[in-house]
């Protein structure tokens, strides 16, 4: 009978361990984090990026154009957000400048029609920053995002990880935004 009761207790024994083991032997799921960004939280690392960005309205007209072109240089940080729009003479167009804290957006420039057009660049603003705020682990397999109506696409991941090529697009418009250069 002895030997009946230890047979059963090892076998109900072989049966929990086997419960309890057989999780950690599934397969996990698989990072989607580019090559070089496991350490990171977000998609883009705080610091300073050198950009070409293109914007295409669909539905409007600035100034004659539907497209315009610029560089412009990012600097990301844990408190602060600015972008600045340079012209091909090297001059400022623009500083766009976001208080991460309290989300305060502030647009600085000499130009009136982009004066009149605040509120229309703080909105092209909005895809931007979640292209650019993007935690990894939203990011998915297909590097892809749909929010608020905007796709973001991300392209030509360097060595860390860092997307060189990123699109926005909506009903409204297309950004595009290539990376030139970046330091930390």
């Amino acid at each position: 009978m002895t030997d009946k009761v230890g047979a059963l207790f090892l076998s109900g024994l072989t049966s929990l361990l086997l419960l309890l083991l057989a999780p950690g032997c599934a397969s996990s799921p698989k990072s989607v984090a580019p090559p070089g960004a496991e350490q990171r939280v977000t998609l883009f690392p705080n610091g300073t990026y050198r950009n070409n960005v293109r914007v295409l309205l669909k539905n409007a007209v600035v100034n004659g154009k539907k497209e315009m072109r610029f560089n412009g240089v990012l600097d990301l940080r844990e408190e602060t957000i600015r972008i600045v729009s340079v012209s091909p003479f090297g001059t400022t167009v623009f500083r766009l400048i976001e208080d991460r804290k309290t989300g305060d957006v502030k647009l600085e420039t000499s130009v009136d029609s982009l004066k009149k057009a605040e509120s229309q660049i703080k909105n092209y603003y909005v895809p931007i920053r979640t292209a650019l705020t993007l935690p990894l682990s939203q990011l998915s397999s297909s590097r892809e995002l749909r929010v608020d109506g905007y796709h973001i696409q991300y392209f030509d991941f360097d060595s860390s990880g860092i997307p060189l090529k990123t699109l926005i697009q909506s009903d409204a418009f297309d950004i595009s935004v290539g990376i030139d250069s970046y330091a930390p």
